[in-house]
Formats: structure tokens, sequence, C-alpha cells
């Protein structure tokens, strides 16, 4: 939660060193898998918050309510700690980066995945996304 605050704030010292508690010793490749994390726990604290159920894909809303701590995604209880305002504003800021995560021709799939394609990288993420936007927005 503390990352995500830090976000909201525009204060990316407090980010990095959010992400520091979380993994110490992160490294500019922590950094960059940690945020991508946090960013998929930002879409389902904004869409557990403001989104309608039969609005969203069924797998996207049943991944969003599900607790899968591994990957940072906390489920319902964690989405209680923000309010609807809180999360639109973290999302609006996270909201580039899961952009910039999409492939190109909304499909992306990678033999011996757990899933099929997908709409986003799986493998090949380009470093073009610059930690800073988050706090620019």
């Amino acid at each position: 939660m503390w990352c995500l605050r830090a976000v909201q704030k525009a204060d990316e010292s407090a980010y990095l060193l959010g992400l520091e508690v979380l993994q110490p010793r992160i490294g500019p490749a922590g950094v960059r898998q940690l945020t991508i994390w946090l960013c998929k726990a930002a879409m389902h604290v904004y869409l557990l918050k403001s989104a309608r159920a039969e609005d969203v894909a069924n797998v996207i809303w049943e991944r969003a309510t599900r607790s899968h701590p591994i990957s940072l995604n906390w489920g319902l209880g964690f989405a209680e700690r923000f309010s609807t305002a809180d999360s639109d504003e973290i999302w609006r800021k996270f909201a580039q980066l899961d952009q910039w995560l999409r492939t190109a021709n909304g499909t992306d799939y990678v033999p011996g995945y757990q899933s099929g394609p997908i709409p986003y990288f799986m493998e090949s993420i380009d470093d073009s996304f610059c930690l800073s936007e988050l706090f620019s927005t």
C-alpha cells in the first residue's frame, strides 16, 4: 500500500524506499518487475472500486477478486483500503505504464506459459518507459 500511496502523492523517493522494503537490494530489474506488479495491483483496486462486474471480462474480474500474494494481488480486502477517488487517481498514473506493456496487435503468446494469448508483452519489454513518468502525470 505504501508504494501505491507514494505514486498517488507523486513521491518517487518514498516509492523507491517502499520497493526496497518489499525487496531489499532490489536493483533496476527488480524495480521494473515490482512496478509492473504494482501496476496490476492498481488496476485490480481500480476495477474493484469503480467497475461493474458485468463490464469486465470474467477472467480479469476473478483475478481481481482473489488473493494471489506472490504477484502482489491482494484481492478484495486490499481494495477496501482505498477510496474510489484514491483508486481513480492511482490508476490514472499507472494507466500509461499499462498501455506501454500492451502489445501493438492486441495479443502475445509464448508456448509453455500457463495461459493462452494475452494482451501484454510476456518476455520482451523494452526500456522506453521511465519510472519518473509515474510521478510526472
